[in-house]
């Protein structure tokens, strides 16, 4: 899939916690729901929300987001 490539070169370049990464990853993890991928969809929507609370903070909008695609 041409977009795990994309987010492996972000990851490479900016690390796993930069928000560039984590947008990139809720996408793909939207994605992977979609395929019917629940599992690896689960445990990427985590990795976001960890990383969107360490950066962000929990009253961020897109912390809330994350948090909503959780449930």
């Amino acid at each position: 899939m041409i977009f795990r490539n994309v987010l492996e070169d972000l990851e490479r370049v900016s690390g796993s916690n930069s928000l560039d990464y984590l947008d990139c990853l809720s996408f793909l993890a939207s994605v992977m729901s979609d395929l019917g991928e629940y599992g690896e969809s689960e445990t990427m929507h985590q990795h976001v929300l960890e990383g969107r609370e360490n950066i962000l903070g929990l009253d961020h909008l897109d912390t809330l987001t994350s948090i909503s695609n959780l449930s």
